[in-house]
């Protein structure tokens, strides 16, 4: 962060004409009476001669305003509590309350000016707008404002979406989706008779399930592409509206899980069990389903709250998100092997089938 506020203050400054200002700060400076032991107000026409004195500013202000300090010479200048520079001679220097906002994380901004000499008269201080000369119109002080995320909205949309489709499947089809989310039954290497016949072919409940997984997939997928990692480059997804890159990548991601489903069919037949294909497919997608909801509702609360901070979240996830496609390959090994009538090796070959080659292809997208 301190790189920007340095950046900032390396910044040419204007003149008074170019700046319009809105309010005045000169009287609001305050010092630390030794002999009341408080803060006061330092005022002209007084006997006060402080070394030090403050200068408080609300930053809730809109994103264009700026606060325009003329610091004396022999000065430093610490921003709360802590220093940024020192002005041999005098100049104005302009700070934008937003960027300000956005470095220190805070709504109130205190900007202290120290000498070795005392001052003698408060600071001229003033908030106010920049401004473009009209025959020119060209922008006579560019100042270094925090880019604005457009998007961040549509995503918030975006998940509300998502989460909107879950509270409905819940109201609707409570049971079926809850066995979808049962971790008792999802980690136990022991498949029952009762969950084998009811998993034995996919119904149309448990398509619309899927459905919902694919959006959530994608919706996940879209923020890592606009906040993370973009092998695709400036593609005709990430151009559109976010609504509309969603709408593309969840029919793509739809397609996807079912050619999966076909992939699993044919090495199905391939290897004889093609009475078992379905409870495969099932069980891979509960497996996916729960891990990535666990991960859409941390992306989700951190999207909201914390959304300068979502590409360091994604970048921890992603060696987390890399063990789960092996975690998951295991355990759909040791459940299958309870149920499959085939050897280890022509299992472990149908895993690598419709497992570890596509992970391989993924991870290959992605860090190339």
């Amino acid at each position: 962060m301190l790189p920007w506020i340095f950046l900032m203050l390396a910044l040419p400054h204007a003149s008074a004409q170019e700046f319009l200002a809105e309010e005045d700060l000169h009287l609001d400076w305050i010092f630390y009476d030794a002999d009341d032991a408080r803060p006061l107000p330092f005022l002209a026409n007084r006997s006060a001669s402080p070394y030090a004195i403050h200068l408080s500013s609300e930053l809730n202000r809109g994103k264009a305003a700026f606060l325009k300090v003329t610091i004396p010479s022999s000065t430093s200048v610490l921003i709360e509590n802590k220093f940024m520079e020192f002005v041999p001679e005098e100049r104005s220097r302009f700070w934008s309350l937003d960027s300000l906002k956005q470095i220190y994380k805070t709504d109130n901004i205190t900007i202290t000016l120290y000498r070795g000499a005392h001052f003698l008269e408060p600071v001229d201080a003033s908030i106010g707008y920049k401004f473009s000369r009209p025959q020119s119109g060209q922008t006579i002080n560019p100042m270094v404002l925090r880019p604005v995320d457009e998007k961040t909205d549509y995503f918030k949309i975006l998940l509300l979406l998502v989460f909107g489709f879950f509270v409905i499947l819940q109201a609707v089809f409570p049971a079926e989706l809850l066995e979808f989310y049962n971790i008792k039954s999802l980690v136990s290497y022991r498949i029952n008779d009762t969950l084998l016949n009811r998993f034995r072919s996919v119904t149309k409940i448990q398509v619309l399930i899927i459905v919902f997984e694919a959006a959530l997939l994608s919706a996940l997928m879209l923020i890592v592409l606009n906040y993370y990692k973009n092998p695709l480059g400036s593609t005709f997804i990430l151009s559109w509206n976010p609504i509309f890159g969603w709408l593309v990548l969840f029919f793509l991601t739809f397609i996807s899980l079912w050619l999966k489903y076909f992939v699993i069919l044919f090495f199905s037949m391939l290897f004889n069990v093609f009475e078992r294909a379905n409870l495969y497919f099932i069980e891979y997608n509960r497996i996916t389903l729960l891990f990535y909801s666990l991960v859409f509702v941390l992306i989700a609360y951190a999207l909201i709250n914390f959304p300068h901070n979502i590409t360091g979240l994604i970048s921890g996830l992603s060696m987390v998100v890399f063990a789960f496609y092996f975690v998951r390959m295991a355990i759909l090994y040791f459940k299958l092997h309870n149920i499959v009538s085939i050897n280890n090796l022509h299992l472990f070959s149908y895993l690598c089938a419709t497992e570890l080659v596509p992970i391989v292809i993924g991870l290959n997208f992605f860090l190339r």
